[in-house]
């Protein structure tokens, strides 16, 4: 009323005003980074992206026990006015952010996405429409970085590198708010939103925002290549889809060998270590490497004693102690199961 007025909405910001995420030295040595020419890694031990299979619209696929048809839709074009590509989770300080090491023609080009119960499976920038692809590889970040991008807050984003750069702490954090958290907060289901960085309509947006619902960790990104080994197109993959492989091995359990790792070719070859223990005060094994899935303790008959999903876990600094809670009178006869998580593929 009158010259009155009210608070109706109050914004955190976490960085000060005017702070810029990269200085223009640093963009530029980082820009300056990008190649179109950029060798590109092979593919790890047991990966499959097979990233066509992502976007096979209504192909039925089982998320978290439940069958659902994949489908697929526009997000629209992304503006790439530098041709440089940044893949990142929006809603992070990004004071780290880094582009992919090859740059593509500026241009804009569509961006589709793989949808599975209401949110984004995977996503993917289309450079050559009327190419196939013929080999998938790693998209990683510059300087020989990761080909996978981490996920904290249920978004990933497709950005022009140069767009990114530029701006300030507190401009990335207004935009992710009012464009992309608040209207997907409104509608959980909203599997998308445009952003402008630094281009302004009529111009197509420079970022285009992906909800991934509940997903965390890393996304693996691949480019798709034509067998002239040009960019047909960049895939960023959620995980959704993706099915794990296993192989599984059995070993006799010896006690006391504490300071000596389990001697198998299948755990060399995934560089896992596995120390066996076992006294009066109980029975455990110590593991160290990221590919171990899980394993369990069988006695002659093959009947379980123990499953180290299910026991108790103590994290050290080199990877986990699993415990078994009773003393194994028969431990010299039992044998251990041990799953290694060999990869992955869609």
């Amino acid at each position: 009323m009158g010259n009155d007025w009210r608070i109706t909405k109050v914004s955190p910001f976490y960085a000060p005003e005017g702070e810029r995420l990269f200085s223009d030295s640093l963009k530029n040595q980082v820009l300056a980074m990008v190649k179109p020419d950029a060798p590109l890694p092979d593919l790890p031990p047991g990966i499959s992206p097979n990233c066509g299979r992502l976007f096979e619209d209504n192909r039925v696929i089982r998320v978290m026990g439940l069958e659902t048809p994949l489908k697929v839709a526009s997000a629209g074009l992304l503006h790439l006015p530098s041709g440089i590509i940044g893949v990142c989770d929006l809603g992070r300080d990004n004071d780290d952010f880094l582009p992919l090491s090859r740059s593509v023609v500026p241009g804009d080009y569509p961006v589709e996405l793989a949808i599975a119960h209401g949110y984004g499976a995977a996503a993917r920038v289309v450079f050559q429409p009327d190419r196939e692809v013929a080999t998938w590889v790693p998209a990683p970040t510059v300087n020989g970085g990761a080909h996978h991008t981490q996920i904290a807050y249920m978004n990933l984003a497709f950005v022009d590198a140069g767009a990114m750069m530029s701006l300030e702490k507190r401009e990335k954090e207004r935009l992710f708010n009012l464009s992309y958290l608040e209207p997907i907060r409104k509608n959980i289901t909203e599997t998308h939103r445009t952003m402008h960085l630094r281009s302004t309509p009529p111009e197509n947006p420079d970022a285009i925002c992906v909800n991934a619902g509940d997903t965390s960790g890393e996304s693996p990104c691949y480019w798709g290549l034509a067998a002239d080994g040009s960019i047909v197109s960049l895939v960023a993959d959620f995980q959704f889809v993706a099915e794990p492989q296993h192989e599984t091995i059995q070993v006799p359990w010896s006690s006391g060998q504490w300071n000596t790792p389990i001697d198998h070719p299948v755990l060399t070859q995934w560089n896992v270590m596995i120390f066996l223990g076992g006294d009066i005060k109980g029975t455990g094994f110590h593991v160290i490497g990221a590919n171990f899935d899980s394993a369990r303790l069988l006695d002659p008959s093959g009947n379980v004693i123990a499953n180290s999903e299910e026991g108790p876990k103590v994290d050290t600094h080199l990877g986990s102690v699993h415990l078994i809670n009773e003393v194994l009178t028969d431990v010299k006869n039992a044998t251990l199961e041990i799953t290694i998580s060999t990869g992955y593929g869609n």
